[in-house]
């Protein structure tokens, strides 16, 4: 790359400049991948003798022949290292090699390995040879300079370059001893060690990504990663540049051709290779590539070569002219002259094309392109199959001589240019002679198979035919044998063959297809992982699968694992257990209370409390944290406490009984009223004067002060005769026994009639004076306590139990408070509710 470029090749290659610059105006077009190298490549040197010399990213060495793209090696050998950068000296003897911890010499004549130089695990980033073929190294990290070694060792004394602030990105000696670097610091350094001056210094907008000088020591090239070009002129260092790309995209790859005349560059970032002309720096071609560019090489017709660095090959892709403009590069077009015609499929210099100029009326032969009168035979006498009878289209001889006639009609030959074929029975255009070129498989059934068999049925149309009971799929036979290799997915036209037996194509641009195609597996998808700690799930059928989660093992962050796949913050624990997946310190509940400090909740709270843990380690039913804090809450347990809270709690269950039981005696009295009634109607029948619908004509309810009363009348009881006993009711609490005596409820016979007192009520018939709410809103009601003046003080109305709150409130279930619900309620009710509902 760098001493290549000589005097002896400029003056060989000159004549190629004037063809170059105009040939290049005419524009270039992709015509493919002319070479396919192994490995990623790293060094691609063309040498004096046009041979090239390639070294992979591994460290394999391969020198090779080229002749129109086609690489034909002749020797190689592998270095053991990872390759980091490669030049040759001027006389091609010796190649230099950096690598990841220092640099090695071959000896191109003798073929091997001389010298092995370290760099203290330095990884080198440049090198270039001086006129003594002492070797500068560049190092990237560490030394960030260019050191000069002879041999395996830097040379006692010897010089050194400035230090590049980020590192050393290039190295170039000129034959004047005066030794230029470039580095991330935006500056270049020019060294000249014959005098104790300071290094001049050229400076640019951007780091400088790579040098060069042309092989006239003329001018010095530079690229940045700012989208720079530069041009110093090394007379005076009087500097041309041009922005040729955005300030965000870095400029990569940079090389000057053989006669100086032309610029390439490189740009990973962006996928494109620039032609400049170099002396006024102007755009000649803007080519998308792919991969890292690593070398460009003009053909002899102008053509441009580009070798492409992939992950694990090397591509050589051709980028031909189109003279005449037709579409057809140069390269495989026969008539780079003729817009109308490209192609001469026999050579007779007669084009292929039945609409343009000269074209040739029998394409596929090479003696015969007129025919006068249309019958398909050439009208040249000395030519194959001559018409007898030029201008008479209806006769014609048997020219292959198979017995066969040319001409159409009984017993004609159907392939009359073919010896070994003359029936096509099923007309699919194979012949049925199997000894014949060409033969029909399948002579009785139309079909246009042609890769694996020909003339068979092809229901997809891929190509490959549908199998048979003699002809089937398998992938063993038909790789080592050619038999047996029917289409495998024949209703699929984008896949034919599955190599591993997974169920998944081995056309990887086809419909499902397998991305492990010699791997059998049952894979459908992948995850990629961003520089954003976001993921994507893409396609990838066919690979190995170890939990069968859908997960390809190379896509899967936790391959073994069925019920996981992700793991964003690679700390082995899946998404869907790990407590906080964006944080490889926090896998459960309890790391996040620990770590995250600010969060106060109750939970957290809990395992921060080191007494409370303590007691959970010992509890086999522990309760919750919060039960836990009320029961370490102080409570005042002396007797007198006990004495009251115990009377309380009789006086409200001993009031609530007595609510509930009056309440069912009223109803059930009520009813054995109605039911004696309707009996003494049944017995009297016909009475005069008695109506059982008037036997309770008036009821009337009234508020008065903070007591309901209810007051009714029996206007005509005639008829009743029978009367309700007398209830008595006792209610103890604590040591204090407090009898209510049911009032008694009087005779039916001698209740009284329409002319009663107003003043007699249903509650002195049902034995009580009260009428107690037994609905739903007031059982959630909290009973008053009524405040004593003393222990014998009674109410001036009704006397009410006084009912005590419970000493602490049930706990809460796991849905917090139940609708409607208040904490008082909560309070006095909630064991029944939890009875109710566990």
């Amino acid at each position: 790359m760098h001493r290549v470029r000589i005097f002896l090749a400029v003056m060989i290659l000159l004549p190629l400049a004037t063809l170059a610059s105009s040939v290049s105006a005419d524009g270039l077009l992709d015509a493919g991948t002319a070479e396919n190298l192994s490995g990623r490549g790293i060094v691609y040197e063309k040498t004096i003798s046009g041979d090239v010399v390639f070294v992979n990213s591994i460290g394999e060495l391969t020198y090779f022949t080229v002749n129109d793209g086609v690489h034909t090696p002749v020797w190689n050998i592998s270095l053991g290292v990872t390759v980091k950068v490669g030049v040759l000296d001027s006389q091609n003897n010796w190649l230099a090699i950096g690598h990841s911890s220092g640099a090695l010499m071959v000896n191109m004549v003798l073929q091997e390995v001389n010298n092995n130089l370290s760099t203290s695990n330095n990884s080198v980033s440049s090198l270039d040879f001086d006129v003594d073929a002492d070797m500068w190294v560049g190092g990237a990290v560490d030394s960030r300079a260019a050191t000069e070694y002879r041999g395996n060792t830097a040379l006692a004394g010897g010089d050194q370059t400035d230090f590049h602030l980020g590192g050393i990105t290039d190295v170039e000696v000129l034959s004047d001893g005066r030794v230029i670097t470039s580095g991330n610091d935006n500056n270049v350094f020019i060294h000249d060690f014959s005098d104790s001056q300071p290094a001049q210094v050229l400076t640019m907008s951007n780091g400088i990504t790579s040098i060069e000088i042309d092989s006239t020591e003329t001018f010095l090239y530079a690229i940045t990663s700012g989208g720079e070009v530069a041009k110093w002129q090394i007379s005076d260092w009087s500097l041309m540049s041009i922005q040729l790309a955005s300030t965000s995209s870095k400029l990569d790859y940079l090389e000057i051709s053989e006669n100086d005349t032309e610029l390439y560059i490189g740009s990973v970032q962006m996928q494109s290779l620039w032609v400049l002309e170099s002396s006024s720096l102007s755009e000649i071609e803007n080519l998308q590539t792919m991969g890292t560019t690593i070398s460009t090489q003009r053909g002899s017709r102008g053509e441009l070569y580009v070798i492409s660095a992939l992950s694990t090959n090397t591509l050589v892709r051709l980028f031909d002219l189109d003279t005449d403009g037709d579409g057809i590069t140069d390269s495989i077009d026969i008539f780079p002259n003729d817009s109308t015609q490209w192609i001469d499929s026999d050579g007779d210099g007669w084009g292929d094309n039945s609409d343009g100029n000269n074209s040739d009326a029998f394409p596929s032969d090479p003696t015969q392109w007129l025919d006068s009168d249309g019958d398909g035979f050439g009208d040249n006498q000395a030519g194959t199959d001559a018409d007898l009878f030029p201008n008479n289209g209806d006769q014609h001889a048997d020219r292959d001589g198979d017995g066969w006639g040319d001409d159409l009609g009984e017993h004609s030959d159907v392939y009359p240019d073919d010896p070994t074929q003359w029936l096509d029975s099923d007309g699919d255009g194979y012949g049925d002679n199997p000894s014949g070129t060409n033969f029909d498989a399948c002579p009785n059934q139309n079909g246009f198979s042609q890769h694996d068999r020909r003339g068979c049925q092809d229901g997809d149309a891929d190509g490959w035919s549908d199998g048979d009971e003699n002809w089937t799929y398998s992938a063993d036979e038909c790789l080592s044998q050619q038999i047996n290799c029917a289409d495998r997915f024949p209703t699929d036209s984008t896949q034919w063959s599955d190599r591993d037996g997974d169920g998944y194509g081995d056309n990887s641009e086809g419909v499902r297809g397998d991305s492990c195609p010699s791997t059998s597996g049952t894979s459908t998808k992948i995850i990629i992982h961003s520089l954003d700690a976001s993921f994507e799930t893409t396609a990838a059928f066919g690979c190995i699968d170890s939990d069968s989660d859908g997960y390809a093992d190379y896509g899967d962050d936790l391959p073994d694992d069925s019920m996981e796949f992700l793991d964003a913050d690679s700390d082995g624990v899946g998404s869907r257990t790990d407590y906080d997946d964006s944080n490889a310190a926090i896998q459960i509940e309890e790391q996040h209370c620990i770590l995250e400090t600010t969060d106060d909740s109750l939970t957290c709270r809990s395992w921060r409390d080191s007494t409370y843990q303590e007691y959970i380690s010992t509890e086999e039913s522990p309760t919750s944290y919060a039960d836990w804090l009320r029961a370490q809450t102080p409570v005042d347990d002396g007797d007198d406490d006990s004495i009251d809270s115990a009377i309380q709690d009789a006086l409200l269950y001993g009031g609530l009984s007595f609510v509930a039981l009056t309440a069912i005696l009223l109803m059930f009295g009520g009813i054995q009223q109605i039911r004696r009634k309707r009996r003494a109607l049944a017995e009297i029948g016909g009475v005069k004067g008695f109506n059982p619908d008037h036997a309770m004509d008036e009821l009337s309810v009234s508020e008065s002060g903070g007591v309901f009363e209810a007051t009714g009348e029996v206007i005509d009881q005639e008829l009743w005769d029978d009367d309700i006993e007398k209830i008595e009711i006792s209610h103890e609490t604590g040591d204090d026994i407090e009898e209510i005596d049911s009032k008694e409820v009087p005779d039916i016979d001698s209740a009284p009639t329409a002319e009663s007192d107003d003043d007699s009520s249903l509650e002195d018939m049902a034995g009580t004076s009260t009428i107690v709410d037994t609905s739903a809103a007031a059982a959630t009601e909290i009973p008053e306590v009524q405040e004593m003046a003393d222990a014998g003080a009674q109410s001036s109305t009704t006397t009410e139990h006084v009912a005590s709150a419970p000493p602490e409130a049930p706990p809460l279930p796991s849905g917090g408070l139940p609708a409607g619900w208040t904490e008082e309620q909560w309070r006095w009710y909630g064991h029944q509710w939890l009875k109710d509902n566990s």
